[in-house]
């Protein structure tokens, strides 16, 4: 067995959009207790149709491996929270359960200096928004600490390499500050299994030519998400993304029509980021206007190469 790399991700203000599904959750906009309380996933609330949606704060937990090195899983935890969701990436088509996003960076004088320039004007990042201390638990309990004026957060309790139990809980619990305290629970999938993780090799992907993506199905109550990055620049808003989200069926199929604007932008920094397929279960709610949710999933990472 190779030996586990623990990763951590821990910021407030991110550029790019999440790809979700919309459950069973509270919609109240009240901050009181009683309205704090995610209602987590029920096999009724999946519905037949992917549910994409933009969210200003995430905590997702992940156990990932990579298609064809053959390691094993290691874990993720990212927290991100945002006064809004990133207006940076654009919703430009939908076809089946993809849709396409892109970044179309223009001219502005003077240049921006804390945001980037979107249709002639700049537009600042999004804010940092402060929530308090989350608590995580699950197979075990870690505690992550806001950095004060920094918006990122530290680990003050070691996390272990198994993040979660299928099937078992997995809470977060927010002390409170811009928001008021407020939980999210939901369920460890099963692990993701897929022929990607035999793959030899990057995946070719090609303009006009649909592209399939397959998997063992486990649960009526998971659901299974698609993310392509093109090959963009490091630490930059990417110019366009596919994101998919499926039922735990077994199949996405990636329009082909989406892959010629997608392709575009290829370039920069080589095979960075990571395309993702994760199986997932998620907790969702909206806290004083702002959309919050928990996500854990077991995830395998993928990385695209472009017919010539």
């Amino acid at each position: 067995m190779q030996q586990r790399t623990p990763a951590i991700l821990l910021v407030l203000s991110a550029l790019t959009s999440a790809c979700d599904d919309a459950r069973k959750d509270n919609s109240s906009d009240a901050t009181s207790a009683a309205d704090t309380t995610g209602t987590g996933d029920t096999a009724d609330s999946i519905g037949d149709e992917p549910q994409l949606e933009s969210v200003a704060g995430s905590v997702q937990l992940t156990e990932q491996r990579t298609a064809e090195s053959g390691v094993d899983g290691y874990p993720r935890v990212s927290l991100k929270f945002n006064a809004e969701p990133s207006p940076f990436l654009r919703e430009v088509d939908r076809r089946g359960e993809c849709r396409l996003l892109t970044f179309a960076n223009s001219f502005c004088d003077p240049a921006c200096v804390d945001g980037l320039c979107l249709d002639g004007s700049c537009v600042p990042y999004p804010a940092g928004l402060d929530v308090g201390a989350v608590t995580i638990t699950g197979r075990e309990t870690s505690v992550f600490e806001p950095l004060a004026d920094s918006g990122n957060f530290y680990a003050s309790d070691h996390y272990p390499d198994d993040l979660f139990v299928t099937g078992s809980a997995v809470t977060v619990e927010a002390s409170g500050g811009e928001l008021a305290p407020f939980t999210l629970a939901t369920i460890g999938p099963a692990p993701l299994e897929t022929p990607l993780l035999d793959q030899q090799g990057d995946l070719t992907v090609a303009p006009d030519e649909d592209y399939r993506v397959t998997w063992t199905p486990a649960e009526a109550t998971s659901r299974v998400r698609l993310t392509l990055h093109p090959h963009g620049p490091h630490g930059f808003v990417e110019a366009a993304v596919i994101e998919c989200d499926s039922a735990d069926d077994g199949l996405i199929t990636v329009d082909g029509a989406l892959f010629a604007p997608f392709l575009t932008g290829w370039g920069g920094c080589g095979e960075c980021p990571a395309s993702t397929l994760v199986r997932y279960h998620r907790d969702a709610m909206t806290v004083a206007g702002k959309r919050i949710e928990l996500v854990v999933g077991s995830q395998v990472d993928l990385y695209l190469e472009r017919e010539p």
